[in-house]
């Protein structure tokens, strides 16, 4: 059974518009992050582990680029 967390990101500077590129990605194996969302000021991402269990803990590290 999976396990899903969303994680808001916000900017510190918005961006201009919502063409810009972000990716993200998580410090333990097993662990999914996907880009669910994307807005000038924040995005959400979608954090799936595949198999529950135990407490699971990691970092989720992104990037977001653009103008």
């Amino acid at each position: 059974q999976e396990v899903t967390s969303k994680v808001n990101v916000v900017f510190e500077k918005p961006f201009i518009d919502t063409q810009y590129a972000i990716t993200a990605n998580a410090s333990l194996p097993g662990i999914t992050v996907s880009v669910t969302q994307r807005q000038r000021y924040s995005a959400v991402l979608t954090v799936e582990r595949r198999q529950s269990g135990s407490t699971c803990e990691g970092w989720v590290h992104w990037i977001a680029r653009g103008h």
